[in-house]
């Protein structure tokens, strides 16, 4: 019998991409053979969740945690289980996948208000290939909708051919692990239980929360904020309280005539010269990140850096796009943590030369840091006990290990591939 491989604090030295740091920083500490897919991480992205399972499995196949014939249950049918689940079943792992809904992919199907790019959050380091260019469930930046659609009817041809156990609609129950093995309670729709070498939780970061008595709009559900108001004697303002991607994007949106936002992306892209801002981004953010990890305030170190090193050379045709483009018939309040900036809002950008054009979009800001930490600057740290920050940033969300194996595609090497 091959039990998975301990992991303990002597790997803190493994190379960030090798497989006895990837299984520490997955596993679940005192529960051998459970590890915890990406649901704690910090790069938030469908392709950065797809490097981590296979990562994952290969990490797993590699140090004999996985092997030909073993069984491997994941729970969670989102993009990464999905992905993790052909990449063990490649490797002749019989796989049993589990989702609460009754489909697989069920988060972002039908939406065609939000639009995902696989390498966005890199520029301006890189070229931002618009296509992922996996060894199967590939696909190219679209709205959300499209490229649901496209990895679910993958998935359904593939499992099929793989032999993959689907079961839908399930409620599970997690038992102990003895002698190498764990047992999985299925209570929905029918109760069955079944034996695991190996379980991966492959359940997402969860659904927002409302604010009684509103109720719950999700992210990824259609809705009309980039369209004209009707019937309105005025301006409807509007609260957008966050500054991750979504906050950014909606803020656009409902500040912009006609927002699309691949074709805006790529026309602000195209205004400004990307190899300068990143070699003047590149050190302000270093010492940022510095700051940060100090304990010491670097909100407004960027603020004063950017509006010293940004002038109108470099954003002034982004500024006035955005004014040519403002709507009259919204105003917006924007409410974000800290003011003037954060290293998670420059991190999660939408778009390109935002940081320094926000205000042209006539926007109000609410500052609500230091009335919800009494006056206190407060450090929010991840599951591997490391200030959030550089330390995460090391972790394995932007290489995967590409394996030789049994895959529907033929698309492997023994290399590793970078977004």
């Amino acid at each position: 019998m091959i039990a998975a491989p301990p992991v303990d604090a002597s790997l803190a030295d493994s190379p960030p991409t090798s497989p006895l740091t990837i299984l520490r920083h997955m596993t679940v500490p005192v529960e051998r053979g459970l590890y915890v897919l990406g649901s704690f991480e910090g790069r938030v992205t469908i392709y950065s969740q797809q490097i981590r399972a296979l990562n994952l499995i290969h990490a797993l196949w590699t140090t004999g945690a996985l092997a030909d014939g073993r069984r491997l249950a994941i729970i969670g049918g989102g993009i990464a289980g999905i992905t993790a689940a052909l990449g063990a079943a490649c490797k002749n792992v019989e796989v049993t996948l589990y989702e609460r809904q009754p489909e697989v992919l069920h988060l972002m199907r039908g939406c065609h208000t939000r639009w995902v790019h696989p390498t966005i959050y890199d520029w301006p380091k890189g070229d931002l290939p618009a296509s992922t260019n996996l060894p199967f469930l590939s696909w190219e930046a679209a709205s959300a909708g499209d490229v649901t659609a496209k990895l679910a009817d993958e998935w359904k041809r593939l499992k099929s051919v793989l032999r993959i156990r689907e079961v839908t609609g399930a409620t599970v129950a997690l038992g102990p692990s003895i002698d190498g093995r764990r047992r999985v309670f299925t209570t929905s729709p029918g109760f069955s239980e079944d034996d695991y070498h190996i379980v991966i939780l492959a359940v997402g970061f969860g659904v927002e929360r409302s604010i009684a008595p509103h109720p719950l709009r999700s992210y990824w559900r259609d809705d009309a904020l980039h369209q004209p108001e009707i019937g309105a004697s005025g301006p409807v303002h509007s609260l957008v309280s966050g500054s991750g991607d979504g906050g950014l994007t909606d803020l656009l949106r409902l500040r912009l005539r006609e927002f699309k936002h691949g074709s805006l992306l790529n026309e602000l892209i195209s205004m400004m010269d990307s190899e300068r801002l990143r070699n003047l981004l590149e050190p302000i953010e270093d010492e940022a990140w510095n700051l940060h990890e100090r304990g010491e305030e670097h909100g407004a170190y960027l603020h004063r850096e950017y509006r010293n090193k940004f002038g109108a050379e470099l954003v002034g045709a982004v500024d006035d796009r955005i004014r040519r483009y403002l709507r009259y018939d919204t105003r917006v309040t924007f409410n974000f943590p800290e003011w003037p900036f954060t290293l998670f809002f420059v991190g999660t950008q939408s778009l390109p030369g935002l940081s320094t054009s926000c205000y042209r979009l006539r926007t109000r800001y609410l500052d609500w840091s230091d009335r919800r930490s009494g006056g206190r600057r407060t450090q929010s740290r991840c599951p591997c006990d490391q200030p959030h920050g550089r330390a995460c940033r090391t972790l394995p969300a932007r290489h995967y290990h590409a394996w030789p194996g049994v895959c529907p595609r033929d698309r492997v090497s023994g290399a590793s591939r970078e977004d």
